[in-house]
């Protein structure tokens, strides 16, 4: 719904003091905007000088009520297009009826509801599925007043929304089909470069086994030739 302001007085002749209107409230931003009635202006007067307001003519819709009321509608649905209104004047039969208490207010309501029957966030006349559902991001309007069921929807993804999903399966950075595959073969390179280390360890150990042996040998072989020559001179020596 929309939210609206109405007077608790209906101004019956022109104004004789001069008013000021000021508005404020979610709509607004919560910034205070004022409005300036000149003396005698009348009802119709006021009305039309909001709805020709530079800034009023955007947000709000000025009009006289069955009973001769000022009534101020918003221009939005829902609770962003709540306000307030005050006047300088205590509300007479001379001034906008508003009062500096701000007449009668009824507040703008969010729709609300399910979709699918799951969760969803109304912000106005939009209902939106709720994040982690099966309808998350799908957004409705309604522009009706009945409660209750009010219908199906028949929603179907677009090629835009396929393609999107289609190449989100190949990019996504967690689970991606390219961040799968990087990750695989990663995880391959990673498996060789432990064989490999494993096979550098192995040969530093038989390389390193395989010089003890030939020093081994060497120092055999010395002590062999250290021994010949040892023979040779106790041969010469019995000659």
């Amino acid at each position: 719904t929309k939210g609206n302001i109405l007077a608790t007085i209906a101004q019956t002749s022109a104004n004789t003091a001069g008013e000021t209107l000021t508005f404020n409230g979610a709509m607004f931003n919560n910034v205070a905007y004022d409005l300036s009635v000149p003396v005698g202006a009348t009802q119709s007067d006021l009305v039309n000088l909001i709805n020709n307001d530079t800034k009023l003519k955007d947000l709000v819709v000025a009009s006289i009520d069955g009973s001769g009321f000022l009534k101020l509608e918003s221009k939005k649905w829902g609770t962003n297009g709540n306000f307030t209104v005050a006047s300088n004047l205590t509300e007479a039969t001379d001034n906008s009826g508003i009062g500096t208490v701000g007449g009668v207010a009824t507040v703008g309501l969010d729709i609300g509801g399910t979709i699918n029957g799951m969760t969803a966030t109304g912000i106005g006349q939009f209902l939106t599925g709720g994040t982690g559902t099966d309808v998350e991001g799908l957004q409705a309007q309604y522009t009706g007043l009945t409660t209750g069921v009010i219908g199906t929807i028949n929603f179907q993804k677009g090629v835009a929304a396929e393609l999107s999903i289609s190449l989100n399966a190949f990019t996504d950075t967690v689970n991606g089909m390219l961040v799968t595959t990087d990750k695989t073969l990663q995880s391959q390179i990673d498996d060789i470069e432990e064989r490999m280390t494993s096979f550098q360890e192995r040969l530093d150990l038989r390389q390193a086994f395989l010089k003890q042996k030939f020093l081994a040998m060497e120092r055999a072989v010395s002590a062999l030739q250290s021994q010949q020559a040892q023979l040779g001179a106790i041969m010469s020596q019995s000659q």
